[in-house]
C-alpha cells in the first residue's frame, strides 16, 4: 500500500507542475484531470493487488477465520450451556414435586432417629436424598435448592439440617459424575470442567471434590 500511494502522489505531483500554468486552457485542463483520476484507480487497485498477494494479507485472512470459527464455537458452547441449565432446573422442580408427595416415615440420619426430627427435617431430608440420587448435585448446591423462595422453601436451620445428616453420600462422586455432563454434553476441556464445577452459578462443588472429578475423568 505505501508503494502504490507514493506512485500515485508521484503521478499528481508531476501533473499539477507540468500543467500549473496551463489553468486557463480548459480542454487541456480537463485531459490532465482525467489521466489524474486513471492513475488515482491504477494506483489503489496495483495497491490492493499486491496487499492481495502479500504474505500479511494471507495470515490476516486465515486469523481472521480462526477467530470467526471460535466465536461460532464458543456460541454453540453457550447456547448448550443454557440448555444444560434449563434441563437441570425442569429436573430439580420435578424432583420437588415427587418429594413432596412422599411419606417422611422413612427417614433415617447419621445423628438423631425419626422420632427426633420435625416433619419439614424428614422432608428436606427427603428431597435432600433425591437431588443427590438423581442430580448429583453438590451439598452446597442441594442447599440451595432446599431454601430457594422459587423451589423447596424449607427453611435455612432445616436445610442444614438435611445436608449435614444425609446418609452414604459421596460428594466427590457427585463433582465425577456433574463431570462427566458436562464433558459429554458440552465437550467441555478439564479447565473449563473445574471451573464450572467450582463456580458459584455451576455446581457449587468445593475446589478439593471438582480437583477429584477432572482427575477420575476418562
Amino acid at each position: 500500500m505505501v508503494f502504490a500511494f507514493l506512485f500515485y502522489a508521484s503521478i499528481v505531483i508531476f501533473f499539477v507542475n507540468r500543467h500549473k500554468n496551463k489553468k486557463r486552457d480548459l480542454v487541456t485542463y480537463k485531459n490532465n484531470r482525467k489521466k489524474i483520476l486513471i492513475a488515482m484507480v491504477s494506483s489503489f487497485l496495483l495497491g490492493g493487488l499486491f496487499y492481495m498477494e502479500s504474505p500479511q494479507s494471507k495470515q490476516d485472512a486465515i486469523q481472521d477465520a480462526r477467530e470467526e470459527k471460535q466465536q461460532e464455537k464458543e456460541g454453540k458452547k453457550e447456547v448448550e450451556k443454557e440448555k444444560l441449565q434449563k434441563q437441570k432446573k425442569d429436573d430439580i422442580k420435578k424432583i420437588s414435586n415427587d418429594s413432596k408427595k412422599k411419606k417422611a416415615s422413612s427417614v433415617s440420619t447419621n445423628n438423631s432417629s425419626s422420632s427426633d426430627m420435625t416433619s419439614d427435617q424428614q422432608n428436606a431430608i427427603i428431597t435432600a436424598e433425591n437431588y443427590s440420587d438423581s442430580l448429583h448435585l453438590s451439598k452446597a448446591d442441594i442447599y440451595d435448592q432446599l431454601t430457594s423462595s422459587y423451589g423447596d422453601k424449607f427453611s435455612p436451620s432445616d436445610a442444614k439440617f438435611a445436608v449435614d445428616n444425609l446418609e452414604g453420600v459421596n460428594w466427590n462422586q457427585n463433582a465425577l459424575e456433574t463431570a462427566k455432563n458436562y464433558l459429554n454434553k458440552l465437550h467441555l476441556s478439564k479447565n473449563d470442567i473445574y471451573d464450572q464445577l467450582t463456580s458459584q452459578y455451576g455446581g457449587k462443588f468445593t475446589p478439593e471434590q471438582a480437583t477429584y472429578a477432572v482427575n477420575h475423568l476418562k
